[in-house]
């Protein structure tokens, strides 16, 4: 019983040491390891989105690790994202932009091309789940000037780019897309959102951009 008992309180002695020695451990290695707050996306961001107090998020973070371009938190909420940025990744300086100059889609537009906007109801449009860099197929329904037997959808754009996704500013909701387009394709579109639905399909990434595609709809 008397040798259980010792062994027993060993054991226990051993314990209460290893933990001991554990958190001086942690709180050394703390000691030793200089950490700064720095600032990174707490979510995906997409070229040209304007970057909110929320969107973004304070670590702590080693000093050796910090990259030496990252920007402090003034310098990024109120700006733009001038790329993709994904979760976690430090906002540095050739992530943000400030100015009406710099912000703007044109900056990234190909000569000779347009963005326009497309305004769609989410359940006209993948439900609003569609995401910038991806392919759309435009979709028109004429509202009247034919009988209810003549009217179709017909495809009236292939393969448009989508620029950017638009969400209403008050409550984040899907509000629409900005394609790039010919001006051509522009005036083609203008027409349709006057005179009827527009509705959005997915082209699929592995389709051959060339394949029926109308003129003026990609670069």
């Amino acid at each position: 019983m008397k040798t259980a008992l010792k062994r027993h309180r060993i054991l226990l002695v051993s314990a209460v040491l290893g933990l001991s020695a554990a958190l001086f451990s942690g709180i050394t290695v703390s000691n030793y390891v200089k950490t700064k707050p720095v600032v990174v996306a707490a979510r995906d961001l997409v070229p040209h989105q304007k970057i909110r107090r929320s969107d973004v998020k304070l670590v702590q973070m080693p000093v050796k690790a910090i990259h030496p371009a990252s920007l402090p938190l003034e310098q990024v909420v109120g700006g733009f994202s001038a790329t993709y940025v994904v979760a976690g990744q430090q906002l540095l300086t050739g992530h943000v932009r400030f100015g009406v100059n710099e912000a703007g889609l044109s900056f990234d537009l190909p000569s000779g091309w347009r963005g326009m906007f497309i305004p769609v109801a989410p359940e006209r449009c993948l439900g609003g789940d569609v995401r910038a860099g991806e392919k759309i197929d435009v979709i028109f329904y004429p509202k009247a000037g034919y009988s209810q037997l003549e009217r179709r959808g017909v495809t009236v754009l292939r393969n448009v780019t989508v620029l950017e996704v638009k969400k209403t500013q008050d409550t984040g909701e899907f509000a629409g897309v900005m394609v790039l387009l010919s001006p051509e394709a522009c005036e083609i579109l203008a027409g349709c959102l006057e005179s009827g639905n527009v509705y959005i399909s997915l082209v699929p990434r592995n389709d051959a951009p060339e394949a029926e595609e109308a003129e003026g709809s990609q670069p």
